[in-house]
């Protein structure tokens, strides 16, 4: 039926966009023109053959969507409209307003926080390299190619390896340089060997998601058994577990993938849009942590 159809256009479409020579071709009853004649395409790195299969793909998409059929991805992708020479444009501005809580927390650190609280400078470091992934998820978002791709999942990656670290070193409540730089290249050891894994061996992206779940639960796991035993002696430890239950219902869109809304919004797009305000309260309970500890409360 429709999906067979699709898949036999979209080998068809591969075909053509492989022996592409002169800027033009058709298929059915549409005809593009995949020259890039505009500045902004230049400038955010399309190439003839590139807009043709971007051209194809919408005008493909237009003519299921006319025709009752259902929308299906190309090339791993639902057919998002472009914006600006951007592909994802709604991934491009969530993903820049992701960076902003990590930039807020830093400024927040430098003005309230005792400069001697030992674990200030883990904080900063922290947020830093949660800034660093959210930049390459803009500049992913906005042009998908295999580098912008790479960097996006690596740095993804080390961020998220980089946050259980951090619970760790909070947990065991590691005061000195030693004791936390030992935790973070252990952990980092474990990154070098996914990412050398990916590069050389076989870039899977079932096994890449195997491991970011199986990373997530323990982190989720470190800090909530945490909070379960130190709860009585810290009443703002619930805004950890708020924090905690948000990220898995925001990550559960991963799992429940749509069709992108005007062109533009789909459920990867929603996650990231969550995830601004869900950095934001987790940072706020950071704060209250750095309080309860530089005012001499903590046991």
């Amino acid at each position: 039926g429709g999906d067979s159809n699709a898949e036999a256009w979209r080998a068809e479409e591969e075909r053509k966009i492989e022996s592409h020579q002169h800027g033009k071709h058709s298929h059915g009853n549409y005809d593009v023109d995949g020259r890039v004649d505009s500045w902004v395409l230049r400038l955010t790195g399309w190439d003839c053959p590139e807009n043709c299969r971007y051209l194809c793909m919408r005008a493909n998409a237009a003519q299921r969507k006319a025709n009752g059929e259902r929308i299906v991805k190309y090339y791993g992708k639902w057919p998002f409209v472009r914006v600006l020479g951007m592909q994802e444009i709604a991934s491009v501005v969530f993903s820049l307003a992701n960076a902003v809580p990590h930039v807020h927390f830093i400024r927040t650190l430098s003005k309230e926080i005792d400069p001697s609280y030992e674990l200030r400078r883990v904080w900063v470091g922290y947020a830093a390299i949660q800034v660093n992934t959210w930049v390459w998820s803009t500049v992913f978002h906005a042009r998908d190619n295999v580098w912008t791709e790479r960097l996006d999942y690596f740095s993804a990656a080390f961020g998220l390896f980089t946050g259980l670290a951090v619970a760790i070193i909070r947990v065991l409540n590691l005061r000195t340089p030693t004791q936390q730089a030992m935790v973070c290249l252990a952990v980092w050891l474990v990154w070098l060997l996914h990412v050398s894994y990916l590069l050389l061996v076989l870039f899977d992206y079932g096994w890449n998601m195997q491991v970011m779940l199986g990373v997530s639960l323990i982190h989720s796991f470190v800090w909530l058994t945490w909070a379960s035993t130190t709860h009585s002696k810290r009443p703002y430890v619930w805004k950890l577990i708020v924090v905690l239950l948000s990220v898995w219902l925001a990550a559960s869109l991963e799992v429940f993938d749509f069709p992108p809304y005007l062109d533009l919004f789909d459920a990867h797009s929603v996650w990231h849009g969550c995830t601004p305000l869900i950095s934001t309260y987790f940072y706020a309970f950071v704060v209250y942590d750095c309080h309860f500890e530089t005012d001499g409360k903590h046991t």
